[in-house]
């Protein structure tokens, strides 16, 4: 009986895991978007830990100035900085081998 309770909680966050990769496109550009606003217009103090629960993996020590970020992926490790009056715009789309 446990193995059986095993075998569907498996095949449970398998699924769980799957639908996360398959972000619709559309949430991929507002999280971008989102991310842009928040190192644009928000202190680094509070950005950091805003981004992170967006997804973005950037640490304590990590320094953002007056810059849009508009990205869907962003690492900043420790003691790294990006300086004022940066834009990043890192939209991607699928290309045609992707698609079909």
């Amino acid at each position: 009986m446990l193995q059986r309770f095993q075998r569907k909680s498996d095949v449970t966050l398998a699924r769980f895991f799957s639908t996360l990769k398959q972000i619709p496109p559309n949430l991929k550009v507002m999280k971008s978007f989102l991310t842009g606003l928040i190192t644009l217009f928000v202190p680094t103090s509070l950005a950091i830990p805003l981004l992170n629960v967006l997804g973005h993996k950037i640490h304590a020590k990590a320094k953002i100035g007056f810059s849009f970020l508009a990205c869907q992926h962003l690492y900043l490790d420790q003691n790294s900085r990006i300086g004022h009056l940066n834009i990043c715009l890192l939209y991607t789309s699928p290309s045609p081998r992707d698609r079909g």
